[in-house]
């Protein structure tokens, strides 16, 4: 038997020590797809085509026929009264005639099995070929032949226990649509249902019977019980940075079946957390047996992955550094000081739940006789300016920015008046703003490229994953120790297709 199972995920978050969810537990969706085309061809080879042989010797074929007439009466006579009671006289009008009834019920071609919804529907062709031969002085010269057709028909719900057990409510009938019957002379009807019909129930019961062991051919725990031993294994994505994927499960639950277009869908639910993490080597599983069957509920088969991106402060200071080198000096004689600004040696650390910057400042006189002379610069204003501010990210652009910038209480002790002026100045604050700003464009595309490997997946040689992402999103960025990091949402959907 040749079966398909389709397993749709519907992950809350793929990392265990950052969540999106009030709950960490994830469901991954098992619809388990069973051809009916499979099951009919069992059912056809466990119901032979000749289903029974019918040998009847000496059989009444036709009852005797009575006239019953009314006779004397009879009387009898107690004290003054005479009480009479009718009499009545049967005479034998026609004889009865036996007959031996030979002849063989078949199935008349193959078993069709269809469902709908939650139910199957098996249908039985039969034919019955029956023929009856006269016995005694009327009935010896008389022979024929009926043929008779019939269905037999079960309709079944299958479910499945809390024990894997498949379990079946069926209910059998059969109808006639030629019925088995003779006319002697062509004119006295002879009736052989009654030999026809014991065999049909008979049929009927060992049809019952059957059926839930060959539903049970499609291996619906077994399948299941694959699917929960192969999420268990670590699924290397990445050989240079020796990433995994693990999908640790919790249980099982089974939601309904539902028949359509001749394939049977068993659908099933794996709880579990999954993870995806780096390793020196393939770290060792405790694989889970496959629990006991419960319920489960109602889920859109979507997959909902976070993946936090680390930016470093370096990164950041990188940036901003080689682009200050590269500028020209700011002028500030349009903002009431004499000579240039130059910033540079930008430097982020974590303060709080925000950040501390430190960026150098130095002012450099405007031309004049006294700067001709001042080749050690002793004329220049420079220090440190120490900001706070909070890391914000612009969503749509995928952009991390900079606000709240305030002078640190540092700086006016550091710097000298006119620096601290400066440092203020909005055109200052700007600048440093759009230095800071980050795009992690790349950093979302290789979260997506990574997440899409992950649900793209030759699990084992009869086990392959495939999905993709359809949407990304982004809500906030917090500031660690030596990064920022920008938890990103994927989601999408994802399919286990399992050719057993």
């Amino acid at each position: 038997m040749k079966n398909i199972i389709i397993y749709s995920f519907i992950v809350g978050t793929l990392f265990s020590f950052n969540s999106y969810a009030d709950d960490n537990s994830s469901s991954i969706t098992l619809p388990v797809n069973v051809n009916l085309s499979a099951i009919q061809e069992k059912i056809n080879q466990s119901i032979p085509s000749r289903i029974e042989t019918i040998d009847m010797n000496n059989h009444k074929c036709v009852e005797a026929k009575w006239l019953k007439t009314k006779g004397i009466p009879k009387c009898s006579m107690k004290g003054i009264k005479i009480y009479c009671k009718d009499r009545w006289i049967k005479t034998k009008t026609t004889p009865s005639i036996s007959c031996d009834v030979d002849g063989a019920i078949d199935r008349d071609g193959a078993v069709r099995l269809s469902g709908k919804g939650s139910s199957l529907s098996v249908t039985v062709p039969i034919k019955a070929s029956v023929t009856a031969k006269g016995r005694g002085v009327i009935g010896k010269n008389i022979q024929q032949t009926v043929r008779a057709a019939t269905e037999i028909t079960a309709s079944l719900v299958p479910t499945i226990d809390e024990s894997w057990n498949v379990a079946v409510a069926v209910d059998t009938n059969y109808r006639w649509t030629k019925r088995p019957e003779i006319k002697l002379f062509n004119l006295i009807p002879v009736t052989v249902s009654s030999h026809v019909d014991p065999i049909l129930k008979k049929e009927l019961k060992k049809l019952e019977e059957s059926l839930p062991g060959i539903l049970k051919e499609a291996r619906i725990k077994e399948n299941v019980g694959a699917a929960w031993r192969d999420l268990q294994q670590p699924k290397l994505l990445d050989k240079k940075t020796n990433t995994y994927f693990l999908f640790t499960p919790q249980g099982v639950g089974f939601s309904q079946i539902n028949i359509s277009n001749n394939i049977m869908q068993a659908t099933f639910s794996i709880d579990g957390h999954p993870q995806i993490f780096t390793a020196d080597k393939i770290p060792n599983v405790t694989e889970k047996p496959l629990p006991k069957l419960g319920s489960v509920k109602d889920s859109k088969p979507e997959v909902f992955v976070e993946l936090p991106i680390g930016i470093s402060y370096k990164e950041i200071e990188s940036q901003a550094n080689g682009f200050l080198r590269k500028s020209d000096p700011i002028n500030l004689d349009a903002h009431g000081y004499e000579g240039s600004l130059k910033l540079s040696n930008v430097k982020l650390v974590k303060k709080d739940e925000g950040l501390k910057l430190d960026v150098d400042l130095r002012i450099k006189k405007s031309e004049g006789w006294l700067r001709k002379i001042d080749i050690f610069g002793w004329l220049d204003v420079k220090g440190t300016a120490n900001f706070n501010l909070k890391p914000n990210v612009d969503s749509e652009k995928n952009i991390i920015y900079m606000s709240d910038f305030t002078l640190d209480s540092e700086t006016d002790n550091v710097l000298a008046d006119v620096l601290v002026d400066v440092a203020n100045l909005k055109l200052i604050r700007s600048m440093i703003e759009k230095q800071l700003s980050y795009n992690f464009s790349k950093d979302v595309v290789s979260a997506k490229s990574q997440i899409t490997q992950a649900l793209n997946n030759q699990l084992t040689d009869d086990v392959s994953l495939a999905g993709n992402v359809t949407s990304v999103s982004i809500q906030t960025v917090n500031s660690l120790k030596n990064k920022l990091e920008v938890p990103v949402r994927l989601v999408g959907a994802a399919t286990l297709n399992v050719g057993l």
